[in-house]
């Protein structure tokens, strides 16, 4: 929306390549775009199905703005899916005292969850379930895997410098 009323001639242009680029000849791809242009509402919903793949948000009718909703949905998605790593060291507690056998359960139960997001998320895209969760899960996995990285390595930092007590050994 801010590029559309910002920089409408760029919104244009690339829409025009795009209907180009499906077969249009280009002069029908103008006017269907210019025409398109002149209902920015129209002209933005199109714009987020065809050249972003994603369908427009509708409005929540809760009586709250759809932020507030959005914020909550935000908010429980995280408190429920960032618990699943602790999950995996909580529950098998009882029966397995082994560090590294529950840091594989968390690992284990955390790419699942990302996995699965992926796939949910599929269904407000074009992308096939099995590759958006391909998608979450490598993306959620190579960030998980630099901040454990990052953490290493600023543990090592401070044991090197010496500003480690002797009782976290």
């Amino acid at each position: 929306m801010w590029e559309f009323e910002n920089y409408p001639e760029g919104e244009v242009n690339e829409m025009v390549e795009l209907y180009v680029e499906r077969g249009l000849p280009v002069d029908d791809a103008q006017t269907i775009v210019k025409t398109m242009a002149k209902h920015k509402d129209f002209f933005i919903d199109v714009m987020m199905r065809d050249e972003l793949g994603m369908e427009p948000p509708e409005p929540s009718g809760k009586g709250l703005p759809d932020h507030y909703i959005s914020g909550l949905y935000c908010f429980s998605a995280f408190m429920v899916c960032g618990a699943v790593p602790l999950l995996g060291y909580v529950v098998p507690l009882k029966f397995i005292d082994d560090k590294d056998t529950l840091f594989a359960i968390s690992c284990a139960l955390t790419a699942a969850t990302l996995f699965l997001l992926g796939a949910l998320k599929s269904k407000f895209t074009t992308m096939p379930w099995w590759r958006s969760g391909l998608e979450i899960l490598t993306v959620g996995a190579a960030t998980a895997a630099a901040a454990y990285l990052i953490g290493w390595g600023v543990e090592r930092m401070v044991e090197h410098m010496g500003l480690a007590g002797d009782d976290d050994h």
